[in-house]
């Protein structure tokens, strides 16, 4: 289970947390990637 939080948007305006669970068979640097690659998508579909 991996959790990150932070400040997106203009001026920091929002707060994006994303909360996610991995199976217990993922490497570490592999689920942080994954974790990495949610946040930019989140982050860019609510810019667009």
């Amino acid at each position: 289970m991996l959790h990150t939080t932070g400040l997106v948007g203009p001026k920091e305006r929002w707060i994006m947390v994303l909360l996610t669970a991995h199976p217990s068979t993922t490497t570490w640097q592999r689920s942080t990637g994954q974790v990495t690659k949610l946040a930019r998508e989140v982050h860019l579909s609510g810019t667009s």
